[in-house]
């Protein structure tokens, strides 16, 4: 049993979460990738793309389409000798901003090549933001940072409104 083959999937590797399909395999999103494409098109040659915000309802495609577009962008980069940096970051799985800052560094950095690391817990959010900073200035030309579920990172709105931060006295 162990060593036949698995009749139900033909390509398994396609249920894969960081899976991202060929352009004529996204159905309905030309608009969305076309948009998205000229945001980030100065990041080709090392330029500064265009901050941007997707909105919209939840299985909408958003994280396809940035995901797809990014990988694109850094592939042309590479065509050029730019050094673009890529990092995709799900912040429904981050407690707080500082887990989210850990989490991009450790995807962004080459300890190899930068000689800086980047423990998990004990130095304070300045220096894991002055870490990142560094480990970019290092490595990259630019970079390309998605923040997928970014909302989850804010507080309840009831919490922002109560004295104590909505902890209880």
């Amino acid at each position: 049993m162990l060593d036949e083959d698995d009749p139900i999937f033909a390509n398994e590797d396609l249920l894969r979460i960081d899976h991202i399909p060929e352009h004529d395999k996204i159905v309905g999103r030309n608009d969305q990738i076309e948009t998205v494409a000229r945001r980030l098109k100065p990041t080709i040659t090392g330029g500064s793309g265009k901050g941007t915000l997707l909105l919209g309802k939840s299985g909408s495609g958003k994280t396809l389409v940035t995901r797809y577009v990014s990988r694109e962008v850094e592939e042309r980069g590479a065509e050029t000798d730019t050094r673009i940096g890529r990092a995709i970051i799900d912040c429904a799985q981050r407690r707080s901003e500082v887990q989210t800052v850990i989490h991009l560094s450790k995807s962004l950095n080459d300890p190899q090549k930068t000689g800086i690391t980047i423990p998990h817990s004990g130095i304070a959010t300045g220096a894991y933001y002055d870490r990142l900073w560094t480990v970019i200035d290092k490595l990259y030309d630019a970079i390309i940072v998605v923040l997928d579920e970014i909302d989850r990172l804010a507080p309840p709105d009831d919490a922002r409104n109560i004295p104590g931060g909505g902890r209880r006295q």
